[in-house]
């Protein structure tokens, strides 16, 4: 379904700009009163928080059985599988690169600060192979990952706070390059949703304030060895 509507009076948004960022709740709500049911289901896909997501009853039962960090990684691993089994090829296509930039991300840190790489990668694509299994210096990613080298600066950055913006820079541009050329179509409505909610997510910091965020992230990282972002 196309929706020419929407997507025309919807606010123009751009990720440098100072302009108000529009409401979230607002925002849904104009897209549950326009969207298909089963459209509806991609938003809540995207949104999907990985501490809430719906388990089944074994599920949980496993992860009761987990410690550290091996809860967190079969919850990562559970995540990604709910959004690589979607039946709309770019929101799959999102979750594979969450996956990709995540799990590079996570190796290159391991490396640096001498952790265990095989342990810490999520997922069994060809990308997490090689991250477990590449002696290489760039984990022989550079002909089946197109931005490796942009990815890998990115996981050089000390700072936490600058880290995690340039990460979702990195995020914004896969969206725009990704959706461009949907012409009114649901994928458009998810990059926009996708889109806004980085935005509402800085917005929402003072830099005082995002960089306190991501040292108390630091120092649970420390506290369970868990190289995340």
């Amino acid at each position: 379904m196309l929706y020419h509507y929407l997507i025309s009076g919807l606010p123009n948004i751009e990720r440098d700009d100072n302009k108000p960022v529009p409401d979230l709740d607002w925002l849904r709500a104009e897209l549950d009163e326009q969207l298909t049911d089963a459209d509806k289901g991609l938003i809540d896909l995207v949104s999907m928080d990985i501490d809430a997501m719906p388990l089944t009853e074994e599920q949980q039962e496993h992860i009761e059985t987990l410690r550290e960090p091996d809860r967190t990684n079969y919850k990562q691993k559970l995540y990604y599988d709910k959004g690589l089994g979607c039946g709309n090829d770019f929101v799959r296509q999102w979750f594979a690169y969450l996956m990709t930039v995540n799990n590079i991300v996570t190796a290159l840190l391991c490396r640096r600060h001498g952790w265990d790489v095989r342990s810490q990668v999520v997922g069994d694509d060809e990308v997490a192979q090689l991250l477990r299994s590449s002696n290489a210096r760039d984990f022989d990613l550079p002909p089946i990952v197109e931005d490796y080298s942009m990815i890998a600066a990115v996981a050089e950055e000390d700072n936490l706070f600058l880290r995690e913006k340039k990460l979702d820079a990195l995020k914004w541009q896969w969206l725009e390059e990704h959706s461009f050329d949907k012409f009114f179509g649901i994928e458009q409505v998810v990059a926009y949703w996708l889109q806004v909610s980085l935005l509402t997510r800085w917005k929402a910091l003072t830099i005082e304030q995002g960089t306190q965020v991501f040292r108390n992230l630091l120092d649970e990282l420390k506290k369970t060895d868990i190289p995340q972002i």
